[in-house]
């Protein structure tokens, strides 16, 4: 984030899109969730991270998007909130993270 808000051709372009995109496949799990990174949780943050990684890079989020839709779903909790895992309470900042990754993925 911090070379694409310098808004310069030349930061977004050191970028390896090549080695990122790699990174987040290694990081998508078979829930359909993601990890923040090797051996690590598995929670709403990290969808959202890796999904808005793909949009604002240019990524192709159609190839990391498989079972993510499903998994997000089966984060929301009886209120109608999301948790950051399965059967976890809502809060705030997961349902963000929920609805936001929803919307990038269509």
């Amino acid at each position: 984030m911090c070379l694409v808000s310098l808004q310069s051709e030349e930061a977004l372009a050191s970028i390896n899109k090549t080695t990122l995109f790699d990174f987040l496949k290694t990081c998508k799990h078979e829930s359909g969730g993601f990890s923040m990174h090797d051996g690590g949780e598995i929670d709403m943050r990290s969808a959202y991270c890796a999904l808005a990684t793909c949009e604002i890079v240019g990524l192709p989020i159609d190839q990391l998007s498989e079972g993510v839709a499903e998994w997000i779903i089966s984060c929301q909790s009886y209120e109608g909130g999301f948790g950051g895992e399965p059967y976890t309470e809502a809060h705030g900042g997961y349902t963000f993270c929920a609805v936001a990754s929803l919307v990038l993925l269509n």
